[in-house]
């Protein structure tokens, strides 16, 4: 099935490695895609989960840094970055395709839509192949209505209140 966790509220990531980690307690094995997502800092949630060794594999691709964190953005840093989130998406294709994991999880995907750096159709797609029994989970704010209709379940993250508009930056352990 085909979950989305979406909207401008924290927790879209934690609870799709909430349904990884529940996943791993069942001997399942887990594929989690990081888009947009340097290498450092790397999350609590991460450290965690690479405990379970093979039964898990996380990729953070090296040249995807979100675009507002991208110092003298260029033309040329865009394109960079579009080009790497294509492959990546091929990459997530191959997984589907092979099914070697039992669930792929997307995390940010929904966000290379609304950033301009792939199209829905490209997702959508992805999620005919899904349908192979490989449980498939997209994070990311602003999914589309197309994504939301073709989904299984659904979930709207929704932010009412958050230290970080009082200035209080993202805490170890709480926001990574």
């Amino acid at each position: 099935m085909i979950h989305i966790y979406t909207g401008d509220g924290k927790g879209k990531t934690t609870s799709a490695l909430g349904v990884a980690l529940r996943f791993l307690g069942w001997g399942k094995r887990v594929c989690i895609l990081q888009f947009l997502k340097s290498k450092d800092p790397e999350s609590g949630e991460v450290r965690s989960l690479k405990k379970f060794g093979k039964k898990i594999k996380i990729v953070r691709f090296k040249d995807q840094v979100h675009p507002m964190f991208i110092k003298g953005k260029t033309p040329k840093s865009y394109f960079r970055l579009k080009r790497s989130i294509k492959k990546s998406l091929d990459f997530a294709k191959r997984i589907l395709l092979n099914r070697e994991f039992d669930l792929l999880i997307l995390d940010e995907v929904i966000n290379c839509i609304e950033e301009g750096f792939i199209e829905e159709k490209e997702i959508l797609d992805l999620l005919e192949i899904s349908s192979l029994k490989v449980e498939l989970i997209l994070t990311g704010r602003g999914a589309t209505k197309n994504l939301i209709k073709r989904a299984d379940y659904v979930t709207l993250m929704k932010d009412i209140r958050h230290p970080f508009k009082r200035g209080i930056l993202a805490r170890k352990g709480i926001e990574f």
